[in-house]
C-alpha cells in the first residue's frame, strides 16, 4: 500500500539503519563523495526516458518549481527521479546546486542504494515511503552536511512512478520540510488523476460524436434547461440555421421546426 504519512522517528531510524546494512552488503564505500562508476544515461537515453515519463514530468516539473519558490534563496535544491531512480529534473540555489551536481545529483544519473548508498531518493525507492535523512545518517560522505526529504509519487494501481526530493544544509533540518514534499507529491498524483480522467472523457466524447455524425438522420441533444448541447451535421442541414446551434434555447427554434415539418 502506498504511504502518504511521515514515519515516526523510531520507524525512520530503523529504516535508515536497515539501509546502512544493505549498503555494507553491496560494498558501498562510505567515504565516497562521487561515484565514477555510477550508472547514468547518455543524452539520447535521457531524452528517451524523459519522453517515457512525459505525463509525470508535465505535471511534476511545475510542482517542483512551485515548491522551490517557497524556499528560493535559502540554499535548497528540489529534484525529481523516475521509478528506477534516474534523475529527470532539478532546480535550486546556485551554490548548493553546484555542490550536489559535483556529487552526481544531475539529470541522467541513477540514485539507488547500489549507486549512492543511503540517500532520501534511494531509500524512498527501496521502501516506497516518505523519508528524511540528515547529515551523517547518509551512508556516504557525499551526503554529510545536508538534510534531505523525499516522498514517493504513486500512479494508477498504486504503482511507484517517481520520487520528489528536497535537499538543504543540515542546520536547516525541520520536519515541516518533509511535510511540504509529501504535499507536493500528493498534488502531482491528484493532477495526474485529473488529467487521465479528462483524457478518458475526451475520448468518450469523441467516440460519441463520431457515432452521432454517422447517423443519417438529424440528431439533437438538449440539456435539462432546454438548451441545445449537441446537433449533428445532418440536423443542421435540415434546420438550415445560420447561427451556432449549440447553446441556443430550443424554444428559439420553434418556427424552424414547424417549417421543417411542413417540408
Amino acid at each position: 500500500m502506498p504511504s502518504h504519512t511521515i514515519p515516526s522517528p523510531e520507524v525512520l531510524q530503523r529504516e535508515i539503519l536497515a539501509s546502512h546494512a544493505r549498503c555494507r552488503q553491496y560494498g558501498i564505500d562510505p567515504n565516497m563523495t562521487s561515484n565514477p562508476l555510477q550508472a547514468h544515461l547518455s543524452k539520447a537515453e535521457l531524452a528517451a526516458r524523459r519522453q517515457q515519463n512525459k505525463d509525470f514530468l508535465d505535471i511534476a516539473t511545475t510542482q517542483i518549481r512551485e515548491l522551490y519558490r517557497f524556499v528560493a534563496g535559502a540554499n535548497f535544491v528540489v529534484s525529481l527521479a523516475d521509478k528506477d531512480g534516474y534523475i529527470l529534473d532539478l532546480i535550486g540555489d546556485k551554490g548548493l546546486l553546484e555542490e550536489l551536481t559535483a556529487g552526481n545529483l544531475r539529470p541522467g544519473y541513477r540514485w539507488t542504494e547500489k549507486d549512492v548508498g543511503t540517500s532520501v531518493i534511494s531509500l524512498t525507492l527501496a521502501r516506497k515511503i516518505p523519508v528524511q535523512v540528515n547529515d551523517n545518517e547518509h551512508f556516504c560522505q557525499r551526503g554529510h552536511g545536508h538534510t534531505c526529504s523525499a516522498s514517493p509519487v504513486f500512479g494508477e494501481d498504486d504503482t511507484l512512478i517517481g520520487v520528489i526530493a528536497m535537499s538543504g544544509s543540515a542546520d536547516q533540518i525541520h520536519p515541516h520540510t518533509l511535510g511540504m514534499v509529501i504535499t507536493a507529491a500528493r498534488a502531482i498524483e491528484n493532477q495526474m488523476r485529473i488529467k487521465k480522467a479528462s483524457k478518458e472523457l475526451l475520448l468518450r466524447n469523441n467516440y460519441m460524436n463520431a457515432i452521432i455524425e454517422s447517423i443519417d438522420s438529424g440528431v439533437m441533444a438538449v440539456d435539462k434547461n432546454g438548451i441545445i448541447s449537441q446537433v449533428n451535421n445532418h440536423g443542421k442541414q435540415i434546420l438550415q440555421w445560420d447561427d451556432e446551434l449549440v447553446g441556443t434555447p430550443l424554444s428559439a427554434l420553434e418556427e424552424v421546426f414547424l417549417e421543417a415539418l411542413d417540408d
